[in-house]
C-alpha cells in the first residue's frame, strides 16, 4: 500500500486500467470464468485503495485543522502577552550616586 494520496492514486490508475484489459479479454471470449474471478478481485483491491485514499485525505484534513487551530491560539497567546508587557505600570527609575 502506498503511504501518499499520490501513491494510492497511482496505484487506483494501474487497476484501473488493469480491469479494463480484463474487460477487453472477456469481451474477445476468453476464458470467461477466470477472467471474471480476476475482475472481481481486482474491484476488491480498487476498493481497499479508495478506502485507502479516503482515509489519506481525512488525515491530510484533519492535520491542516490541527495546524490552523494551533496557529490561531498561538496568535492569542502572543497577542494577550504583549498587551500583558505593555500595560504594566514601570515605576520611576532609581540611581543612585556615587
Amino acid at each position: 500500500m502506498e503511504n501518499t494520496a499520490g501513491g494510492v492514486r497511482q496505484a487506483i490508475a494501474a487497476v484501473d486500467a488493469e480491469i479494463k484489459r480484463l474487460v477487453a479479454a472477456i469481451s474477445a471470449g476468453g476464458n470467461i470464468p477466470v477472467l471474471v474471478d480476476v475482475v472481481r478481485q481486482a474491484n476488491e483491491r480498487r476498493e481497499t485503495l479508495s478506502s485507502n485514499l479516503e482515509t489519506l485525505l481525512n488525515q491530510q484534513q484533519h492535520s491542516d485543522a490541527d495546524h490552523d487551530e494551533f496557529e490561531k491560539e498561538l496568535n492569542a497567546h502572543f497577542e494577550l502577552c504583549w498587551k500583558t508587557i505593555l500595560t504594566h505600570q514601570v515605576g520611576p527609575a532609581s540611581f543612585s550616586e556615587v
